[in-house]
């Protein structure tokens, strides 16, 4: 799913439902034709609409610099 990693935590009891997770996910918006807050409105969007009390801990955005050789 274009993921580089995908971590979980453990289910700490039985009235646990939801395992937490941490992400990275590294795309190329010029492909999409996206700037990055249009990108991080609708990839947030979910957090807010899908899950019930569901909260973004932390948003990092952090635009990588390329060098041509």
């Amino acid at each position: 799913m274009g993921r580089s990693f995908i971590l979980f935590s453990p289910i700490s009891s039985k009235q646990d439902q939801f395992k937490e997770n941490d992400n990275l996910l590294i795309q190329d918006l010029r492909v999409h034709n996206l700037d990055l807050d249009k990108y991080v409105e609708i990839s947030e969007g979910p957090i807010k609409t899908m899950i019930i009390d569901g909260k973004s801990i932390e948003s990092k955005r952090t635009i990588a610099k390329t060098t041509k050789h």
